[in-house]
């Protein structure tokens, strides 16, 4: 390809004039509590099950065994379900099931969830190198193979996906149709994704793993199942709010990478595009007179001016609707980050990736993502002052005094439901950030809220990890709640590219093996 210019990407875009006095609370964590070394219950005392989670039934041991126990597949997190002489449960990685009515090879098996969530990207073609596994028209990397082999193909289903690099959680991921994998950067485990906790949902509210964000987070309201199926959810992505209705009465949803819109054009019902590059103020480029570069399609906007867009660009944008749908260039084609480059238009931003085989190399940034966190979630809470935040500072540092002149926070009208230890004890935890987004060398204030029965929790000591950009993480002990049940830190300055995402998670131990965790996240981005 023709060298790209350097410009601004979507994480070095400028935000402009969004309110910083209305809180942010950005549901990418689902907010209940968390365990610290559970193990396999076996015996029929439930009172050894932490809250949140239950007893696996024993008709599942081998089974579970077989997937990698409670340190891959997670906690049992329903009860036995059962339909007949059938025998379901669910566990965070999937649903497990057993029938004895069906061949030996298929008594045991996992629910098809991939399938149910809709996950729907276009085959690709098959690599020329013979070494690359190729199968049910999507291909899979050698450490995502391994696993795929050592659980079975049976086991974990067709690939539905072709392997992804998720520029938000900062990881590689492909969905298949039983499980789900992941492997965060910088490590070589492979994990597997939450499918049983996405499924169960409602049902499965007391339990949240405590070391992630749930990786899927909603259906795909009806309203846009053809379209979705349509494009794939290799352009959309998957779901990230409920169906909601806008300022114009027309219902909408945000997915991953694009915010679909259901209205009426010319008396007909249509699904188009949010113009989201405009939403989020991602600054236009002005248009450059045609350089006739190699690989380039020139698209003119005034005159003899306009932008040059790879060719890998315009075949895909011409299979997904066109310009009509798409929308204008905003930008020229530049570099993104590693080796990954991409170019914004109206209503989205493509990425290129040629690492990647034909057919995957071209996808939309998750613009989506950054509107359900800048924008979306900004209109759901009114703040309530509090009082002063504490100084941060990392465990094995001592304790310091409150930074002067620091600003209260807002307490929430309406704390979380709580859990109970016991049936007799009821914790109601809540963590939250003084800022939604934080500029390059700007301190973040972090609150936590503790109750006990409904009465303020004092005197006691929460832990706050923070999750840094390169994925390392940070712990720093609170100063001991005050007698309001409450206690804040001031973050330090974190070094990062706009758009990063910082999560954030507080912990309070209960008792022995039973913590009690509230986690969100803030975005670093540059507002001038």
């Amino acid at each position: 390809m023709h060298q790209p210019r350097t410009t601004p990407s979507l994480f070095k875009t400028r935000l402009r004039e969004f309110d910083r006095k209305t809180p942010l609370y950005v549901l990418l964590f689902l907010l209940a509590i968390s365990t610290l070394g559970c193990s396999r219950a076996t015996g029929p005392d439930t009172k050894t099950i932490p809250p949140g989670t239950y007893q696996l039934d024993p008709t599942f041991l081998s089974f579970y065994d077989h997937l990698g126990g409670l340190e891959r597949a997670g906690p049992a997190i329903s009860a036995p379900i059962k339909d007949g002489e059938a025998i379901s449960q669910f566990v965070e990685a999937g649903k497990l099931i057993y029938d004895p009515n069906m061949p030996v090879s298929s008594k045991f098996r996992l629910a098809p969830l991939g399938l149910e969530m809709g996950v729907n990207e276009h085959a690709v073609e098959s690599p020329q190198v013979p070494d690359i596994p190729y199968i049910n028209g999507h291909t899979i990397p050698p450490d995502f193979f391994e696993l795929y082999e050592d659980l079975k193909p049976p086991t974990v289903g067709k690939p539905l996906t072709e392997p992804r690099y998720n520029l938000v959680l900062k990881r590689y991921e492909q969905y298949f149709e039983n499980l789900g994998f992941y492997r965060n950067v910088g490590s070589r485990t492979v994990r597997l994704l939450t499918y049983g906790l996405w499924t169960c949902d409602e049902n499965c509210r007391d339990y949240v793993r405590q070391d992630s964000v749930p990786d899927i987070r909603r259906y795909i309201a009806p309203e846009f199942q053809d379209f979705v199926r349509m494009y794939g959810t290799d352009f959309t992505g998957l779901a990230l709010t409920d169906l909601y209705v806008n300022d114009r009465g027309e219902t909408e949803q945000v997915l991953e990478n694009v915010v679909l819109v259901a209205g009426l054009q010319e008396g007909q019902s249509e699904v188009r595009l949010k113009p989201l590059t405009g939403a989020l103020q991602i600054s236009a480029e002005a248009p450059l007179a045609n350089n006739f570069s190699e690989g380039k399609y020139f698209y003119r906007v005034l005159a003899e001016l306009g932008y040059e867009i790879p060719l890998e660009f315009w075949d895909y944008i011409q299979d997904h609707g066109g310009i009509a749908l798409i929308g204008p260039p905003i930008t020229h084609y530049s570099h993104l980050e590693n080796n990954i480059y991409h170019q914004c238009f109206e209503n989205l931003c493509l990425t290129y990736d040629p690492s990647l085989v034909p057919g995957a190399k071209v996808r939309p940034e998750p613009l989506g993502t950054m509107f359900n966190v800048i924008l979306y979630e900004s209109q759901k809470f009114q703040p309530v002052p509090t009082n002063e935040p504490e100084e941060a500072v990392p465990t094995s540092i001592p304790q310091s005094e409150p930074a002067a002149g620091s600003t209260p926070m807002p307490l929430p009208a309406v704390p979380e439901q709580g859990n109970s230890i016991d049936g007799v004890r009821e914790i109601k935890l809540r963590v939250w950030q003084r800022y939604s987004f934080v500029e390059p060398g700007q301190r973040q204030e972090i609150q936590i809220w503790l109750e006990e029965d409904g009465q303020p929790l004092g005197s006691q000591v929460v832990e706050l990890t923070i999750t840094m950009p390169d994925g390392s993480q940070q712990r720093y002990p609170m100063v001991p709640t005050s007698l309001s049940g409450q206690s804040s830190l001031l973050l330090p300055e974190i070094d990062a590219q706009n758009g990063t995402i910082v999560a954030f998670k507080a912990c309070y131990t209960a008792a022995e093996k039973i913590q009690f965790c509230d986690a969100d996240v803030f975005v670093i981005w540059n507002n001038p």
